[in-house]
């Protein structure tokens, strides 16, 4: 039989950088829009896709879904869920970009404080279809326990 052990261990590191990437992604995001509610405010009504009257549960909502999804891929304790919500999340926004594109307007992202003059385009929806397929490998990948308890089985087997 062959030796996969270092196969494993190059996924697992893999793995480990990926959740690292779009964990952190998600909670710096989440950190600056919880410390500017105002300016994320009007970022979102900007993008002239809400209606006015879901703009500030929006705004008060997103960022702590973004928090926790970031911290549970992060820490691995909720990874499977963090990584459900982040796609979802990561989905949304680009359908949002995408609007924001196909309207024509000129506008900032608004995904990062400190990247100012962010405006929407080709750039912002790719560096958010990133994330979203590190999410999507994420769940691919599925619980990091339920994978190590599979793999004592394979290898007693």
């Amino acid at each position: 039989m062959k030796d996969f052990s270092t196969t494993r261990a190059c996924i697992a590191v893999t793995i480990r950088l990926v959740e690292f990437v779009v964990g952190s992604a998600m909670v710096v995001s989440a950190w600056y829009h919880l410390q500017n509610h105002m300016l994320f405010y009007i970022h979102v009504a900007k993008y002239e896709l809400l209606p006015t009257y879901l703009l500030s549960p929006f705004v008060l909502t997103m960022p702590w879904l973004l928090l926790f999804a970031g911290l549970l891929i992060i820490t691995r304790s909720g990874r499977p869920v963090g990584s459900v919500v982040g796609a979802s999340l990561f989905l949304l926004f680009i359908v949002g970009q995408l609007g924001v594109m196909w309207s024509g307007k000129d506008i900032d992202c608004g995904c990062f404080g400190f990247q100012l003059n962010d405006k929407i385009g080709l750039g912002t929806v790719s560096r958010t279809a990133g994330l979203f397929v590190g999410c999507i490998i994420l769940i691919w990948m599925g619980n990091p326990d339920k994978l190590k308890r599979r793999e004592a089985i394979q290898d007693s087997v």
